[in-house]
């Protein structure tokens, strides 16, 4: 979010200075060289911005992506707790129905 506020900012600040640069009347000692100069600040600037937002979304899908595998682990873990669990009990239930047919036997 911060590096958002930056990319803008980095945006506006040159489009401030060529607006700024229109409003003064044209000097004949390296005006055009200063108007191309400003252009390509701008075009840097902008393309910058477009970097920056690329990265900022790049990070965002990793992020994301970062969650879904957490969660799918949780829930990997889950099962496998689940299922030692019923494994668990379906021995104990063996075991009991051992003992309780020892017993009948012993009868």
């Amino acid at each position: 979010m911060n590096s958002l506020k930056w990319s803008l900012l980095a945006a506006a600040v040159p489009a401030i200075f060529l607006m700024s640069a229109c409003d003064r009347p044209p000097s004949p000692d390296g005006a055009s060289e200063r108007l191309t100069e400003l252009e390509r600040q701008a075009r840097e600037e902008s393309e910058r911005r477009i970097e920056l937002e690329r990265e900022l979304e790049a990070m965002k899908l990793e992020s994301e992506r970062s969650a879904i595998e957490r969660e799918r682990q949780a829930l990997f873990d889950l099962r496998l707790a689940a299922e030692a669990e019923a494994e668990a009990n379906r021995d104990a239930m063996m075991r009991e129905a051992a003992d309780r047919e020892a017993a009948l036997a012993e009868r």
